[in-house]
Formats: C-alpha cells, structure tokens, sequence
C-alpha cells in the first residue's frame, strides 16, 4: 500500500512541477514559492515574524515577478518557514511530531474511546502532513484545530495512565496483595 502511495506521488511529481510552472488554472504558484524561499533565505534565523509574512512580501518578491499574484506561499512548510525561522519551524513541528508519536502509542489501548479517540487524532495530523505542502493551512481554525488535538492528546494520555493504575490495582487485589 505505501509503495503504492510513493509510486503516485513519483509519477505525478512532473504534472505538478508543470502547474506551478505554467499556472495551469489562472494561479501561477512559482512566484509565491520564490517570494517565500526569498524571505526565509534572508531571515532564516528569526524569521519574519508569525502573521508578518503579508506585511513584507513586497520586500521579497523576485523584480521580475513584481505584479504578480501576491497572496500566501499555499504552502505551510515555506510560511512558517519564512515568517518564524529555523527555530520556530523546528519548535512547531517537533510539537506535532511529539504529539502524533503520543496519539500512536494510546492506539494499542484496550479501551475503545482511547484507542477510537488516538486513532482518528493521529489520522488527522498524519493525512494533513502532505497535504500542507500546497495548502495555506495557516488560520485560526488550524490552530485551534491543533491546541484541540493536542490538549485531548494529554487528556487520552491522562486517562490511559489512570486505567493502567486501575489495571494495576485490581489485579494486585486479586493476587491478594495489598
């Protein structure tokens, strides 16, 4: 199955190299990326800022591409990229990546809600991965999305400790020790 999905993503890699080239449906993507790599390249540090990213496109926008559709990079990798820098890039996706890691191991619970909760939790962060690689993504829903996510992600883990003491207790109980 995943060697299927790689195989896709193989052979439409040139149909999407030739949208963003030609700007097949009225939306020429290429400057946007250009601006985005601009701005991260001269800021990789500290970046831009979070939420700056319209405030200096003008700034970065390749002179040859000035005029041109200015709007979000459609890619949240490059936007947090070039509006928070390495750090705050790594910060981000360290949490997130964290986070899926704690929702993958509360699949193995026994208990239905956990594991129904942790897997469909993990299903959502794992399937945004690509697709945030031509998305915008960046709004106040996602983020409310993601604090959502990760404080049921603490919550599930809170309750999955808590069954495994219970767990714990009751077969010591049995077992006649106190």
């Amino acid at each position: 199955m995943a060697a299927g999905g790689i195989a896709v993503l193989v052979l439409a890699a040139p149909f999407v190299v030739q949208r963003l080239i030609t700007g097949a449906w009225g939306e020429d993507r290429l400057p946007l990326i250009y601006t985005a790599i601009n701005m991260f390249k001269a800021n990789w540090l500290l970046g831009v800022g979070a939420n700056n990213y319209f405030f200096y496109i003008d700034q970065y926008l390749p002179i040859s591409l000035r005029h041109t559709w200015e709007a979000g990079v459609h890619n949240e990798y490059l936007m947090w990229a070039a509006e928070t820098g390495i750090p705050g890039f790594l910060l981000y996706y360290t949490l997130l990546l964290v986070m899926m890691k704690k929702l993958w191991k509360l699949t193995v619970s026994p208990d239905p809600w956990i594991y129904l909760a942790s897997l469909g939790f993990f299903a959502v962060m794992l399937g945004s991965l690509p697709y945030r690689f031509t998305s915008p993504y960046f709004f106040q829903e996602v983020y409310s999305q993601f604090c959502v996510i990760l404080a049921v992600t603490c919550l599930l883990e809170a309750l999955e400790k808590k069954r495994l003491a219970e767990v714990r207790a009751g077969s010591q109980e049995n077992r006649g020790i106190t």
